[in-house]
């Protein structure tokens, strides 16, 4: 009866159904994040506000991710970047150019901050990260997690602390992708889903990716995004910054698949997703999704970013 019942709700034409199933789902993350929210002290997220700021250009959105691609940007491409909107994805708060905003995610590990949070707690706290103000993206920590497990901001950056929930697309058919995906981002166009909830596929691009979207970016560049086999920058024997510690802090497989590609925990490999919202966006919005290197293993189905010449 359940393989019966899937079949009939992954039917092409019951985008409608999935819709409100994926509604339904969003609400419940949406009232669970802005509790914790408030009892933890961050704001509410709110993705159809002007979270960047009204001094900030729309132009193009830097995300920035963890492949060994990062080692290849020269002075030049971080120049640019910075003239540009960028968040950051976890780790990233290691690396000494300091995005826009960065985004944080926590385990379930319910007995305090790990050694990599508390690491990236204090880099937090050097003077040129003050000093640039930037703003804290926080997904809600999963039970048994609370706040303690999440990276702690500087005093005096605490007003720039966010809290969001995210929601699965309810479909397991990649036939019904696109269309469903569309239909969400409609749904938030038209105030009709919580803004302080995004999509999700459980990988921090691809709500990093809907972000930049709902903020109305032109361009959005998916930097360090490589999906490979290659070592993580940090890792990278070419990393200029890299020490002992960093490696025994924040050590991570090597030579294997990039682990969002797996669906063990998540309904479709990350590039899956990625390459439909890219679709959804170009078709629908008329944004652009480029990557930044053409060593990702996203090279064939995006186009890769023609950053300036030096």
């Amino acid at each position: 009866m359940k393989i019966f019942l899937r079949r009939v709700f992954e039917l092409a034409a019951l985008f409608a159904l999935r819709e409100r199933v994926w509604k339904r789902a969003a609400i419940k993350a949406s009232q669970s994040a802005r509790r914790v929210a408030d009892e933890y002290g961050y704001q509410a997220l709110d993705s159809a506000g002007d979270f960047f700021g009204p001094g900030n250009s729309r132009e193009t959105l830097f995300l920035l991710g963890g492949g060994s691609s990062i080692n290849e940007l020269s002075d030049s491409h971080f120049e640019h970047m910075q003239s540009q909107a960028s968040i950051g994805f976890n780790v990233w708060a290691i690396h000494p150019f300091i995005p826009d905003v960065y985004s944080f995610e926590t385990g379930k590990d319910k007995d305090g901050p790990s050694e990599d949070t508390q690491y990236i707690s204090q880099r937090l706290l050097h003077q040129d990260v003050i000093e640039a103000n930037p703003k804290f993206l926080f997904l809600r920590p999963t039970f048994p997690a609370t706040s303690r497990n999440l990276v702690q901001v500087p005093e005096a950056l605490r007003s720039n602390q966010f809290m969001y929930g995210r929601a699965n697309l309810p479909t397991r058919s990649s036939s019904n992708l696109r269309r469903d995906i569309h239909r969400i981002l409609q749904s938030y166009k038209l105030g009709e889903a919580p803004s302080n909830v995004l999509l999700d596929n459980g990988a921090t691009v691809v709500r990093m990716l809907f972000f930049g979207a709902l903020q109305g970016f032109k361009k959005i560049v998916l930097t360090g995004i490589d999906l490979d086999d290659r070592p993580y920058f940090w890792l990278a024997p070419d990393y200029p910054y890299g020490s002992e510690e960093i490696t025994r802090v924040f050590p991570r497989r090597n030579g294997v698949p990039h682990d969002t590609l797996e669906t063990i925990d998540r309904p479709f490999p990350v590039d899956q997703v990625i390459v439909a919202i890219s679709q959804s966006l170009k078709d629908h919005f008329g944004i652009s999704v480029y990557i930044g290197s053409s060593r990702s293993t996203l090279a064939p189905a995006l186009p890769v970013y023609p950053w300036p010449e030096t």
